[in-house]
């Protein structure tokens, strides 16, 4: 058999002494890993095809129950690498994101986040489709942001957002908090309760730095990911 899967590129590693690994996160069948042959001579045909941060169609032969398997050939579909340091700080941490989220259960579902979210990369503030992607993988986990009301007593006039607690608080449940700004707190509810399917709520949204620094806490805190891909890029955004 030789099988025509669709899907995105997470990770590329060097393996043996002309041949890489991918991880590839496949529409139909989860994350697979794919050795290529020969991948990096300077003439092979699939070199381009298999660029971490893109949208391929890998031929090989499937089997279930396998998750390692000899890709035939590659073809591109869409590169979504950037070479602005912002840019690719962010698509290495959804790639991240999506490897360690990532469970046989629930792949579909991620899937659709992590092909939604790499297209609106291309034409979009960076920042804001980060963030509403760290919101979706942390809702799909079971983390999901409270911004209905205080998520201590459920007060509807807040004044900011706790990472630890996991949503709005209100001012008596303040503590050492900052107070927001409302244009923040708006600008993080319109983040948390746009669905995947209406990514075009925000076509004309952008948001700084705090903001999103305040999101990317929630979803690193509950659910225990590694956070080293998100320093280096909070390290560059201080810059």
């Amino acid at each position: 058999m030789n099988d025509k899967l669709e899907g995105i590129i997470l990770d590329v590693r060097d393996y043996k002494e002309n041949d890489v690994m991918v991880k590839a996160m496949i529409s139909d069948h989860g994350l697979l890993t794919l050795v290529a042959k020969g991948a990096r001579k300077m003439r092979s045909k699939n070199a381009m095809a298999l660029l971490p941060h893109t949208k391929s169609t890998f031929y090989l032969d499937y089997k279930e129950g396998k998750d390692i398997f000899t890709l035939h050939k590659a073809e591109l579909i869409r590169s979504y690498y950037q070479e602005d340091i912002i840019k690719l700080s962010a698509l290495a941490i959804m790639a991240k994101v999506a490897y360690d989220s990532y469970s046989q259960d629930r792949y579909r579902e991620l899937y659709a986040i992590i092909d939604k979210c790499y297209e609106a990369t291309l034409d979009h503030d960076i920042l804001v489709i980060l963030s509403f992607y760290l919101m979706k993988v942390a809702e799909l986990l079971g983390f999901g942001a409270y911004v209905d009301g205080c998520v201590i007593c459920d007060e509807s006039t807040v004044v900011s957002f706790s990472a630890e607690d996991g949503g709005f608080i209100c001012k008596r449940h303040l503590k050492d908090h900052q107070i927001c700004d409302i244009g923040v707190l708006k600008e993080i509810r319109r983040v948390v309760k746009t669905p995947l399917s209406r990514m075009d709520f925000l076509d004309d949204m952008s948001i700084d730095h705090r903001t999103f620094k305040l999101l990317a806490e929630h979803f690193y805190h509950h659910t225990g990911q590694d956070r080293r891909p998100y320093m280096f890029l909070s390290q560059v955004l201080r810059k």
